[in-house]
């Protein structure tokens, strides 16, 4: 059974899709929306946040390939660039 962080991970995941999905086919302004989520998630897991990271257990990380903690971090940071860059393009579409 999944933990805590991970099944939020998922909620979150698919509130943040259905934004990007809603910005891409009714106004991209809408993209504001995931991108605080990722840049979020990505913040709290990058800097470890009270061990997010290492909460993310290793069956659920990457299937047949065995994660370390230091990766699990880099990838969310990724994810916070993700972010940064959704909140980027729906900023600039609400400025227009």
């Amino acid at each position: 059974m999944p933990n805590q962080i991970y099944r939020a991970w998922n909620i979150s995941g698919g509130i943040a899709f259905g934004f990007w999905c809603a910005a891409v086919f009714l106004s991209l302004a809408l993209a504001i929306v995931p991108g605080l989520i990722l840049l979020g998630w990505g913040v709290a897991v990058g800097a470890n946040w009270r061990g997010a990271a290492d909460a993310f257990p290793a069956m659920y990380r990457f299937p047949g390939v065995k994660v370390r903690t230091l990766l699990v971090r880099r990838i969310f940071g990724l994810v916070a660039v993700t972010g940064v860059i959704f909140l980027i393009i729906g900023i600039e579409h609400l400025a227009r």
